[in-house]
């Protein structure tokens, strides 16, 4: 186990308050500061299953990275939820050559929690990458496309990581060839059954789609995609887990 590094010793590059990426509209601020300087910074949280910038003032720091980390893991604003574990603190953070590398107290996420770390991290222009922690691999905004409704293909429900009853009722949007997506069903390590999912539109306009997804009982998991027009291989695929009952 990583030895835990206390927040005072934490290590980031002041510049990585500069700017930001976010391309979606943001909710309203969660938070005030009174007094001294403040800078604006987005903290993403989850609407459903997508990502959601919220707009944030934070105490003017060269640490800005840190500071916005830490907020992130306070209680989400009302309307939105946060798929990092509660309780989880942030131990420590570098930046170097445009990656930042992190640890927390606790070493697994979720896809999702993920997704909130990597968007609120790679708002400044001096990180485009995280590692460390939870990310056995640098990752990007790119790893993480498919929780924003501009994917190729966004599931809308069931909600990831939740429990839920089968068959589940799925939905979402997709602009995939000739709106056709799959869905494969995964039990046990298992791959059980390929389910095609037609939309209503397709090929460069978005459509929306749901289907009924019978699942055995337990913990599974549900991979949704494009079957390639030429060879039938995944295009696009998302991943929801889930436990069934």
């Amino acid at each position: 186990m990583r030895a835990r590094v206390a927040i005072g010793m934490i290590l980031c590059i002041g510049a990585a308050g500069c700017g930001g990426k976010s391309s979606s509209p943001p909710a309203t601020s969660p938070t005030t500061t009174t007094g001294g300087a403040a800078r604006t910074v987005d903290l993403y949280y989850l609407r459903g299953n997508g990502l959601v910038p919220v707009k944030a003032s934070i105490p003017e720091t060269p640490a800005i990275a840190t500071a916005s980390l830490q907020k992130l893991l306070e209680q989400p604003p009302s309307g939105l939820r946060t798929a990092i574990p509660p309780g989880t603190t942030l131990e420590s953070i570098a930046v170097s050559g445009g990656r930042a590398t992190v640890r927390f107290s606790t070493g697994e996420m979720t896809h999702s929690a993920e997704g909130q770390i990597v968007y609120t991290l790679t708002q400044f222009p001096t990180i485009t990458s995280v590692d460390g922690g939870p990310f056995e691999t640098p990752a990007s905004r790119s790893d993480y496309a498919d929780l924003t409704p501009t994917a190729a293909i966004f599931v809308a429900e069931p909600q990831r990581d939740s429990s839920v009853s089968s068959p589940i009722h799925a939905s979402g949007t997709a602009d995939v060839f000739e709106g056709t997506l799959a869905v494969d069903v995964w039990s046990n390590g298992k791959r059980l059954r390929t389910q095609t999912i037609q939309a209503t539109s397709g090929t460069g306009t978005r459509g929306t789609w749901s289907a009924s997804v019978q699942v055995p009982a337990g913990p599974a998991k549900l991979v949704f995609y494009e079957p390639s027009a030429e060879n039938g291989a995944p295009l696009h695929a998302t991943t929801v887990e889930l436990t069934a009952s």
